[in-house]
């Protein structure tokens, strides 16, 4: 959505989204505000401030801390203190004393692994389930679903996986589904939300349109069940389209399934072009359409699955050897390693010579959430180094995204690392000596094993002196 607030940086988008998570409905609220109050739930579930000065977000009102719980702060403190205040301005790092005094040890420790940018600069809103943190119709959709617990009790996530993964064109997926989720535009449903002025189905005056009444149970339906070859069977009362559907898995042919889908299809279009059009729907012509659709679909020819037969290109190897740099230039490696279980993350930054060989490095543990994050770190002590070399120097990572973020200036970056990218990217603009570059996996073997190793507390002291040697293993 190029027009979402959550993607629009500013003072403007960010009170608009502070506007709506606090706004209140009212007792005569329209039906669109009522409506737009209610998609706040949605918002709630995936807004969140990304901290760069702090100067921007409230400590105890919006949600800034990606490791907590709804991403706020429980602990309860002073409403009117803004995020600058909890960060040291000389050192741009967290004060750790009034952390202490204000918030528990989870807060604490999840607070401390958030990074920051630099002073003066604008904290921004983004949307915590993409990775660019730009909002998503589809991102949304899951998450309320998955917030729907009865959505995925009773195993039912892998019959929606079954519905998605049959053989059918990607509009019968999609009409399948909303006939399980009963969302269909009966008449009873658009009555149920106001939109029809009586529930009554408009082909045979039945009392309550409902979905299995539509395809099942009207006359006309009926009918075209009836009429149908072979004979295909239909719910029986009171029983759901969903559990219906799911039941005929392990009990009919694959072909016959197909070929239900194909006539609850013809069947609503029928019930459509009589809704809409006047056109009293015939049974026969309805099957006869069935057939049509269903033989072109025999007959349509399918792609070989990936990965069964035919030629597999792959990729050119690498050798583990760097090649030794042009002459007057310095090659600085990078890598961020990150281990969850136990959670532990370092970042290694390796300075080869014009000769090829390892003439210095740096290498520290770190607190962070992500893999993403040890790689901008990584990255971005990487190119600080640079900095203070003053030199021609090439800047290696082995991540796409933030290589391509630096290089192409990009607007969609990170969300969870956006501080250190637009420090990165600042330090390139003043120092146009300095480049950043990709590197395959298999070329940044030295930066990598520091990195892991660092982030294990098993890197030896002299690591420096001793990493050409390594390599050779590696």
């Amino acid at each position: 959505m190029a027009d979402c607030a959550l993607s629009q940086p500013g003072w403007c988008g960010a009170q608009r989204i502070r506007d709506s998570i606090q706004s209140k409905k009212g007792s005569r609220s329209s039906w669109i505000w009522a409506s737009l109050w209610e998609a706040k739930k949605v918002i709630n579930m995936g807004a969140i401030r990304v901290i760069d000065s702090g100067e921007d977000t409230w400590i105890g009102q919006d949600p800034w801390i990606p490791n907590l719980q709804n991403f706020v702060i429980g602990s309860g403190p002073q409403q009117n203190l803004k995020v600058k205040e909890w960060i040291d301005p000389v050192s741009r790092n967290w004060n750790v004393d009034m952390l202490q005094g204000n918030v528990t040890r989870e807060e604490e420790e999840a607070i401390l692994k958030v990074p920051i940018g630099e002073e003066g600069s604008e904290d921004l809103w983004a949307w915590s389930l993409t990775r660019e943190g730009e909002f998503s119709v589809r991102t949304a959709y899951h998450a309320v679903h998955k917030a729907n617990t009865n959505f995925q009790s009773n195993g039912s996530e892998e019959k929606w996986k079954w519905i998605w993964g049959l053989n059918i064109p990607p509009k019968l997926k999609f009409f399948i589904w909303r006939c399980s989720r009963d969302g269909l535009a009966t008449r009873a449903r658009l009555f149920q939300r106001k939109c029809a002025p009586n529930p009554s189905c408009q082909v045979c005056h039945n009392p309550i349109e409902s979905l299995n009444h539509c395809l099942f149970y009207c006359p006309h339906a009926s009918e075209a069940w009836t009429s149908s070859f072979p004979s295909l069977p239909i719910p029986p009362p009171g029983t759901s389209f969903f559990d219906w559907f799911c039941s005929l898995q392990d009990t009919i042919p694959q072909n016959y399934l197909i070929h239900i889908i194909y006539l609850c299809w013809n069947i609503w279009k029928a019930r459509n072009e009589c809704t809409f059009k006047n056109r009293i729907p015939w049974p026969p012509n309805v099957c006869l359409q069935t057939y049509r659709e269903l033989t072109e679909w025999i007959a349509c020819p399918r792609p070989p699955p990936q990965g069964s037969d035919g030629p597999t290109q792959l990729r050119g190897s690498h050798p583990s050897t760097n090649p030794p740099p042009s002459s007057h230039s310095i090659v600085i490696q990078c890598d961020g390693s990150f281990f969850s279980d136990p959670q532990s993350a370092a970042y290694g930054v390796v300075v080869v010579n014009h000769h090829g060989q390892v003439s210095d490095g740096r290498a520290e543990n770190i607190l962070c959430s992500t893999p993403m994050e040890a790689e901008a770190k990584a990255l971005l002590e990487g190119i600080k180094l640079a900095q203070e070399y003053g030199s021609v120097c090439t800047v290696q990572s082995d991540c796409q995204m933030l290589v391509k973020a630096l290089n192409h200036n990009q607007s969609r970056w990170p969300w969870r690392c956006p501080a250190w990218i637009r420090t990165m990217v600042n330090i390139l603009r003043n120092n146009p000596a300095i480049s950043v570059e990709e590197v395959p996996r298999a070329l940044n073997v030295r930066a990598d094993w520091v990195a892991r190793s660092k982030a294990k507390s098993n890197l030896p002291d002299d690591w420096i002196n001793i990493l050409d040697l390594i390599s050779v293993l590696l």
